[in-house]
Order: structure tokens, then sequence, then C-alpha cells
């Protein structure tokens, strides 16, 4: 407890420190320190707000906003825990609404994702007319530590079901093609995109353990048709190009 404590504390100098650099003085900051730390559930942090808002008229739309999210979050029946902490700093130049982070509870790691409202970024950024905008960022090392704290990491099968071999630039589109359909249908893929020598591009399928190799040269286009290498076996065939969504279908 005592730890968390020293925590917050470090956290509420950091959110004074910051307000203090984009230009308030102390006495401003001193008077906004009560709403830093008011404590309760989060109904009962938007009521004190209430109080010390009441002549604020834009103070209390952020509190009519913050009352509808608790209203959401209700409602729906969200079975996480969620917290009203007003000691929250992100991109003060340009979120323009409400802001969170997640946590991943029970493990002392810091936030695993964060984000916010921001109305007015596309604007400032394209020139364009404003735009409502909302987004967010994972930390996707935290989450993989947070899993693997908990066992809940999966086993990976570093190998790859294919690995398209184009020889030749000018067949390249045709082979990015196929490699897409191939994803999209579920399977892990990979292909050159350096325009190596075939042998460099085998030797970088077997680097992917891949299990199969798509070869798309001249030949075998001139009949519409790629081979299909076995990287287990070597044995090889050719199958028409429009047949290679139904042959991986059925290995």
């Amino acid at each position: 407890q005592r730890q968390m404590c020293i925590r917050d504390r470090i956290g509420l100098d950091n959110v004074k420190a910051e307000l203090m650099e984009r230009g308030l003085d102390r006495e401003a900051v001193d008077k906004l320190q009560p709403i830093l730390e008011l404590s309760g559930d989060n109904m009962q942090k938007l009521n004190q707000l209430k109080e010390v808002l009441a002549v604020s008229e834009t103070g209390m739309k952020g509190i009519e906003e913050m009352e509808a999210v608790f209203g959401y979050v209700g409602r729906l029946g969200i079975d996480l825990t969620v917290e009203l902490d007003l000691s929250l700093a992100r991109g003060l130049n340009y979120y323009t609404g409400a802001i969170f982070e997640v946590k991943a509870l029970d493990f002392a790691i810091g936030s695993i994702c964060g984000g916010g409202r921001y109305d007015g970024l596309v604007q400032e950024i394209s020139g364009d007319e404003a735009r409502p905008g909302i987004g967010f960022a994972m930390g996707m090392e935290r989450v993989l530590l947070a899993l693997e704290k908990q066992n809940l990491l999966p086993e990976f099968d570093e190998s790859i079901d294919a690995y398209v071999v184009c020889p030749k630039q000018e067949n390249f589109a045709l082979a990015f093609k196929t490699a897409i359909e191939l994803r999209r249908a579920g399977f892990k893929v990979e292909y050159d995109f350096n325009g190596r020598s075939m042998k460099s591009q085998m030797k970088q399928a077997n680097k992917f353990q891949a299990k199969q190799v798509l070869i798309f040269g001249e030949d075998e286009l001139s009949r519409n048709a790629v081979t299909v290498r076995n990287m287990a076996t070597s044995e090889q065939h050719e199958i028409a190009v429009n047949d290679i969504i139904s042959y991986f279908n059925t290995l």
C-alpha cells in the first residue's frame, strides 16, 4: 500500500510539472490538486467534480460525457474494472476529450494500451475539415509479457505453409497476388520482394521452414501453371494457377 501511495504521488507530481510547463502558474495548479486527488468510486468522484466545477459550462459538459461512458459500461455489463483517474496525462497537444489507459490486473508492468479522443488531429495534419476521431495503440511487448506470466502464450509454429519463388521480376505481380490470396484463405505465406536469384530465394524458403514452395517460372507460366515443391520430400509437380487455393485446402 505504501508503494502504491508513492507511485500515486510521483504520478501526481509529474502531472503538476507538465501543467506548469504548459503555462499554468503554481497557484492555478495548486487549485487543481483537489480534483487530481479525488477518492471514492467513479460516481462519487463525478459528484465531487460537480461541486468543484459547478460554475464551468465546459467542466459540466465533460462530467456529462463521463457519466454517459460509465452508463454504457453499466448497461452493457462489461466485466472489466473501469476507474476514473483524473491524474492521467496523454498528448495534451492533440487529445480533445476523454483519454484512457489499459492495465493488466495483478501485473506491475504499466499500461498495455492507451488512447483517447482527438477531434482536431486530422484537420491539423491534413488541413482538411475537422473530423471526429478516437484511437489507441497497444504495447505488444507488455501484452506478451502479461500473457507469458499467466501461461497463456500459445505455442507458435515457426514454419510457414508456402514460400513464393519468382525468378523474373516481370512475373512478380502474379506471384504477389497469389501470396495475398493464400493469406486471405488462412495460410501462412512469404515471398521475396528484393529480386534475388532463385537460389537465394530457395535458401530463404528453407530459412522460413516452408512446407511448400511455389515457383513462378517462365516455362510454368507459359502453361498458366506453377511448380509446387514439397520441401520435406523434394517431390514437385505442376498445378494450374487457378487451382492453387483448392490444392492447399486439400493438404
